[in-house]
C-alpha cells in the first residue's frame, strides 16, 4: 500500500493558510499514487502550547473535520488529520481518520497530553478501515512504555504516529551539541523500534517551525530561541527500508507492506516509564509536579473559556 506523510509548518492558528497548503500536499501525494495521507498532530490549528489554542477548538463536526471529509472525497484518498476538539465540556488533542468515501472512521484523543490544555483520555486507539486496522498514537503517547505494552495486546496492520514534537536547534548553556544530535534522532529511533519489534510499517508525521510560549515548568526551561518543531517525519517499512524528510514543508510517499502486528514483541526496558533514557530529575520530579500544577490550571481556567466561546457562538460548526 502506498502511504504518505505530510510535514507541515506550524501555522499557529491560521487554519485557512494551512488548508491551502495542505490541499497542495494532498494533490502531490495523490499524484504519487498515495492511498493514505497522514498529517501531524494538531495540524490544522498548529502547535500552540498555551491556552490561546483553546480559541481554535472545534466540535467533531467543525471546520477541520468537514474540510478533511471534503478533501478525502474530492481526491478519493484516506486522510488522517490532527485538530483541537471540544465537546463543549472539555478540550481534547484529537486525531481523525477519514475514508476516501468521506466517512469519519475514528476520532482518537491523546492520552499523555499537555494537561494544562487538554483532558487526558486513555481509550481504544484502533481504527478499522477497508485495508486493515490502523493503530494511532499521538506524539508523547508513543514514547511511553505503558502505551507500548497496551499496543502489544491489540490487533493492527499499520501504525501511524502524528507528532508536534520539538527538539533543540542550537546549543546553549544547558544544551550541548550531543543533545542536539540525540534529540533530532528520536523520531527515527522510535519508528525503527516499533517497526522492528512489532514487524509492521510505521508512519510519523511531524510539524516544523517555531512555536509560541509554553505553559508550565517546561516553558521556563525551553527557550524558543533554541528549540523548534523538529520535522524529521518518516515512513519506516516492515521490510526495514525507510523514507524521511528533514526540516522542509513537503510530503513523501512510500509503498509499504501491511502485516498483522507481532504480539510477541520484546518489551523494552523502562526508563522512568519512557522507552529511552532521559533525565531522571526531569521525569521523576519536574514532570510529575508540572502535571499536577497543569491539571489544576486546566480545572481553573478551561470552563471560563468554554463559556466565553459559547457566548460568542463558538466553536465553529
Amino acid at each position: 500500500m502506498k502511504i504518505s506523510v505530510a510535514q507541515t509548518l506550524n501555522y499557529q492558528g491560521d487554519k485557512e493558510a494551512f488548508f491551502k497548503t495542505a490541499e497542495k500536499l494532498i494533490e502531490k501525494a495523490v499524484s504519487q499514487g498515495s492511498e493514505f495521507i497522514v498529517f501531524p498532530e494538531l495540524a490544522s490549528c498548529g502547535y500552540i502550547p498555551n491556552e490561546a489554542i483553546w480559541y481554535h477548538a472545534e466540535t467533531n463536526e467543525g471546520k477541520t473535520p468537514l474540510w478533511t471529509v471534503q478533501m478525502a472525497k474530492k481526491y478519493n484518498v484516506y486522510l488522517g488529520m490532527g485538530y483541537i476538539e471540544t465537546d463543549e465540556k472539555d478540550f481534547y488533542n484529537s486525531y481523525i481518520i477519514v475514508s476516501k468515501k468521506g466517512d469519519i472512521l475514528g476520532n482518537i484523543r491523546k492520552w499523555k497530553t499537555e494537561v494544562h490544555l487538554f483532558k487526558s483520555v486513555f481509550e481504544n486507539n484502533i481504527v478499522e478501515t477497508e485495508f486493515g486496522k490502523v493503530a494511532v498514537g499521538i506524539c508523547a503517547d508513543n514514547h511511553q512504555l505503558k502505551f507500548y505494552k497496551c499496543l502489544g495486546e491489540l490487533d493492527f496492520d499499520l501504525f501511524i504516529m502524528p507528532h508536534a514534537s520539538f527538539a533543540p536547534i542550537t546549543t546553549s548553556k544547558y544544551v550541548k551539541e550531543k543533545d542536539v544530535l540525540k534529540q533530532n534522532k528520536i523520531l527515527f529511533n522510535l519508528a525503527k523500534l516499533y517497526s522492528n519489534n512489532f514487524q509492521i510499517s510505521v508512519a510519523i508525521a511531524n510539524q516544523i517551525g517555531k512555536f509560541s510560549f509554553m505553559r508550565g515548568m517546561f516553558g521556563k526551561l525551553i527557550s524558543n530561541d533554541n528549540y523548534a518543531l523538529a520535522g524529521n517525519s518518516i515512513i519506516y517499512s516492515a521490510t526495514g527500508e525507510y523514507l524521511s524528510l528533514d526540516k522542509q514543508e513537503d510530503v513523501i510517499t512510500f509503498e509499504v507492506p501491511l502485516r498483522r502486528a507481532n504480539k510477541q514483541a520484546p518489551k523494552p526496558k523502562s526508563s522512568s516509564g519512557w522507552l529511552y533514557p532521559g533525565s531522571r530529575i526531569v521525569r521523576r520530579i519536574i514532570a510529575p509536579i508540572d502535571r499536577l500544577r497543569g491539571k489544576y490550571f486546566y480545572f481553573r481556567k478551561h470552563k471560563k473559556v468554554l463559556q466565553e466561546m459559547a457566548n460568542k457562538k463558538m466553536p465553529s460548526k
